[in-house]
């Protein structure tokens, strides 16, 4: 069997890395995540939105008169 000794030392450094190069998979997936929705993007989908949800409020409307 292989035997592995690491000191605390060796283990703090390690686990910094280990939050570092997690943070930075976090921010850069985040960061794509943001530029991927320009002003006409965002545009479009709240006009969807809001065409759901006068959809929604004339079913509820609908369903409450009958």
């Amino acid at each position: 069997m292989a035997n592995l000794s690491l000191s605390i030392i060796e283990i703090i450094v390690l686990m910094l890395g280990a939050i570092t190069l997690g943070i930075t998979i976090h921010f850069f997936i985040t960061s794509r995540k943001g530029m991927k929705s320009s002003p006409m993007e965002t545009e479009k989908v709240s006009k969807t939105l809001e065409e759901w949800k006068l959809r929604y409020f004339n079913d509820t409307e609908i369903r409450d008169k009958s």
